[in-house]
């Protein structure tokens, strides 16, 4: 369902610049690692007369890549802590520090090559770290401002576009990145930084624009704020779609645990929060196992070692335009078919596709591997990556949903950036079979994981999916499931548990009696 114009404006511009570091730190070196060579080759050459090993750049280049993701996890640390003292907009301004930091000390990176190789890498490596906190801390609070800023039935489809925004951020990443369809030639390596910080001081200037949302100013009553406020927030966000101010203030008291004595840590505690958020951080980190940083970072070098020396860079720029595209029709498919069915056939999706480029690679055979990598995109596009992102706060009680949608985020990040920062060392020792055994072989155990227990949230309130992760072990199966051939009945919702001693149960042909005390509960 669409929102009104400007609630959508709002959310594709925040959405675009909360991805736009994560999204372009991943791509544009991978379509600009000569220029990167180059740069380190004349470090090299600064303090030695030596040349530089292919397996010495190799290593240094795989921890160039991976040193943004510690930044990450560092930054996902943050966010509770942020939220709870400042609120989701002011989080997003200090998480913009570091990244202009960051940006910053790797737009003087020449001079540090003046002082040798490693001076040069340790700038490389300070600054995407430092980036890398911002990414980190932007990606757990985009799902915080989507949620504080828009209706509930809206909230589903503007959530997906995290995933639309993050593909086009890949995409300018990818073409930025590329010599060939953007020279700049003797000024690329300051080029490519400029470009970097531009939009992050953009997202600054529309983070000061943007009045507080109608939840945080809710939150912020007794501290000053008043019906007035909260109305004129309501009418920028909301429009005219007719809400109340009772309505708002309702849902942030049950939300935000405004006015309640229970801790966050203990509303954690309960059966139903820990396997939600189990289950969504199962659900987030299935994102790593698509191979999608992989194709990233390094998909115009897997072209070119396998023989196509002209056109990978254009391949890979043309992998980030179908992804994008693909992105944009599973924000609506999202709706329509719901966040599991999506997700499961995504993630199967993408290791069969994966597995078409790994049997083009044995086989010689490119253009089967240009079209499985093509069709790995597609498929997390139409599927395995939207939901990835947000499922947990739907799986977990609105009133510890930033802390879990936090964590569940953080094991994305840690789980991407392992994948990514193994893929070099493992592809030398296996070679190709590496992506079978980082991304293939996971991604189908994950898709059986999330069928026996991530139960469709689609169109339910929180109270329907908790009783779905109470009442089965198993709750992802169910009778609504479409995975299997098999339909379970399921217990009589308006007789409590403690009275279902004596209900009569047929399961096929057989008929016997329930006992409470055979219920298994996760």
């Amino acid at each position: 369902m669409l929102p009104n114009t400007r609630l959508l404006v709002i959310i594709s511009l925040v959405s675009f610049a909360a991805n736009w570091q994560f999204g372009y730190q991943i791509t544009y070196i991978n379509t600009a690692s000569t220029t990167f060579y180059s740069i380190v080759k004349y470090a090299h050459l600064t303090t030695t007369d030596d040349k530089l090993e292919k397996e010495d750049w190799d290593t240094k280049w795989s921890a160039t890549i991976s040193s943004f993701y510690p930044g990450t996890f560092v930054g996902f640390i943050f966010v509770p802590f942020l939220v709870k003292r400042v609120g989701v907009k002011s989080a997003f301004l200090i998480s913009t520090i570091p990244a202009l930091v960051g940006c910053g000390i790797q737009l003087i990176g020449r001079i540090f090559a003046q002082f040798g190789e490693m001076a040069l890498i340790g700038d490389l490596i300070i600054g995407r770290f430092l980036v890398g906190i911002h990414a980190g801390c932007s990606l757990c609070l985009l799902p915080l401002f989507t949620i504080e800023s828009s209706p509930t039935e809206f909230r589903p489809f503007l959530s997906s576009l995290q995933q639309v925004f993050q593909s086009l951020a890949t995409l300018f990443g990818l073409v930025i990145g590329s010599e060939d369809l953007i020279p700049v030639h003797n000024y690329r390596f300051e080029f490519l930084q400029l470009v970097s910080i531009t939009p992050t001081i953009l997202f600054v200037l529309l983070l000061w624009i943007l009045p507080p949302t109608p939840f945080r100013v809710v939150d912020t009553i007794s501290k000053g704020s008043s019906e007035d406020d909260l109305l004129k927030s309501l009418k920028f966000y909301y429009s005219d779609m007719g809400f109340s101010v009772d309505e708002v203030k309702a849902e942030a008291f049950s939300r935000w645990q405004i006015a309640s004595d229970q801790t966050k840590v203990q509303e954690l505690k309960s059966l139903e929060n820990i396997k939600g958020l189990l289950i969504g951080c199962i659900a987030a980190i299935s994102y790593a196992f698509t191979a999608d940083d992989i194709i990233d970072s390094y998909s115009s070098e897997i072209l070119y070692m396998s023989g196509e020396r002209k056109l990978s860079q254009p391949i890979t720029v043309g992998y980030g335009i179908l992804l994008f595209i693909t992105s944009i029709f599973g924000a609506f498919l999202i709706d329509k078919f719901g966040r599991k069915k999506l997700l499961i056939f995504g993630l199967l999706g993408t290791s069969l596709f994966n597995s078409f480029a790994v049997v083009g690679n044995l086989l010689g055979f490119l253009p089967l591997e240009i079209v499985g990598f093509g069709l790995t995109k597609a498929a997390i596009g139409l599927g395995a990556g939207a939901p990835a992102w947000f499922l947990t706060s739907e799986l977990v009680s609105p009133k510890i949903t930033e802390l879990c949608q936090s964590i569940s985020t953080g094991a994305l990040l840690v789980a991407s950036g392992l994948s990514t920062f193994m893929y070099l060392p493992l592809t030398g020792i296996l070679g190709v079979y590496g992506i079978v055994v980082i991304a293939i072989l996971p991604s189908i155990v994950v898709a059986v994981v999330l069928i026996l227990f991530l139960p469709e949230t689609k169109d339910k309130k929180h109270e329907e999916i908790k009783r779905d992760l109470l009442t089965n072990t198993f709750s992802g199966i169910n009778r609504d499931s479409k995975f299997i051939g098999i339909r379970f009945r399921k217990l009589d919702e308006s007789v409590p548990l403690k009275n279902r001693k004596n209900e009569n149960v047929k399961y096929g042909s057989l008929e016997r009696e329930n006992n409470s005390n055979e219920l298994n509960l996760f």
